[in-house]
């Protein structure tokens, strides 16, 4: 018996109902010119507006945004808006980048000299007018041209504020930190001034300015003496100050305070002598006073032991045995401590670091 298999079928035909493969998809046609425009040119154009309103709003921002009289005109008017005109400067001066020749602009520099120096002379009391004068002192120093300089040193002399002549003196020490070649026979004699002066906190940044200008390549040696009598001050700021500076210009004359600045018991009593911060009845404001003071205190010991490092890069280590010693009791101190009064780890291993660089060179 036998079968045979059914043939295919002659027909090239496909079988009645079927659909052909070509008719399941859309023809496949060239993008039309209004395809091409929603999809590409429509959205470009979208974001060009966008970037063009934006663009639009900065310039009208900062139109005339280095133009000396229109920022000093704005900074004398006697309305809020010269606040804001102070804060808009001040963050030019931080942004370099964006400002590049606006440190070095001499023409906006002495009008803002001019302007500060008005208003030394006839200064009004309220608690607005004390503000200006201090922002525009602190950004004479902020430029890297000294035409400030005179300015701020007739403000440290002559203001009515303490406050004022505070910041002009540390205008000084900032505008010293970038200018070379900043010492004037005036301005030593005001630093003078200000290190007999009966307010601590004029010492303690006459003491910090001091210490910026000694550090200086051949620096007059009037500061360095100037230095060593402040380092000697009841006022600890003050001699903090000294020391730090004297650790600069690598004057050995800096060790027994910077000894003093190690010993966690007598660093901490001197932080805390400092003036409080409200009603230490109120748990919350204690706390705060703690948290202040300990920031205080390891900001103290930051630039204590940066202070060992500067003296170990220009003396061998043999003639700072004293300071070895005081790294170790600062280490024992240190192990003592509980929360919140620990001190950081990284303080620790800085410590830990120049022991081992006096360790390295015993014989």
């Amino acid at each position: 018996m036998s079968s045979s298999l059914p043939s295919p079928s002659s027909s090239d035909e496909p079988p009645a109902g079927s659909v052909a493969a070509d008719d399941l998809l859309p023809p496949v046609e060239p993008p039309s010119a209004k395809f091409i425009i929603q999809l590409f040119v429509t959205p470009m154009i979208i974001v060009a507006c966008v970037v063009g309103v934006w663009l639009l709003i900065q310039w009208l921002a900062n139109s005339g945004g280095e133009d000396p009289d229109k920022i000093v005109a704005a900074l004398r008017s006697s309305n809020q808006a010269r606040f804001q005109q102070a804060e808009r400067l001040s963050h030019m001066l931080q942004a370099e980048g964006r400002y590049p020749e606006l440190k070095t602009n001499s023409k906006l520099l002495g009008k803002l000299a001019d302007l500060l120096i008005e208003q030394v002379d006839a200064p009004g009391e309220g608690e607005g007018d004390i503000t200006m004068r201090i922002f525009l002192a602190k950004s004479l120093g902020e430029f890297h041209v000294d035409d400030g300089l005179p300015a701020l040193i007739a403000t440290a002399q002559r203001d009515k504020e303490r406050d004022v002549r505070r910041f002009a003196v540390n205008g000084i020490a900032v505008l010293a930190s970038t200018v070379p070649d900043l010492d004037r026979p005036e301005l030593r004699e005001l630093l003078r001034s200000l290190a007999d002066s009966d307010d601590q906190l004029l010492r303690s940044e006459a003491a910090f300015a001091a210490g910026v200008l000694a550090a200086a390549p051949e620096a007059n040696a009037e500061y360095r003496e100037l230095l060593a009598a402040l380092a000697e001050d009841f006022y600890p700021d003050a001699r903090y100050n000294a020391a730090l500076g004297l650790a600069r210009a690598g004057d050995l004359r800096a060790v027994p305070v910077l000894q003093e600045m190690l010993d966690l018991e007598s660093l901490s009593a001197s932080v805390e002598s400092e003036e409080g911060v409200g009603d230490q009845a109120d748990q919350d404001k204690s706390d705060l006073l703690v948290r202040l003071r300990k920031s205080k205190r390891d900001t103290l010991l930051k630039t204590t032991l940066r202070g060992v490092e500067l003296l170990l890069e220009k003396h061998s280590p043999g003639d700072l045995s004293g300071l070895n010693d005081s790294l170790d009791q600062f280490l024992t101190q240190a192990g003592q401590l509980e929360e919140p009064q620990l001190v950081p780890n990284s303080l620790l291993e800085k410590a830990e670091q120049l022991k081992s660089k006096f360790e390295s060179s015993a014989p």
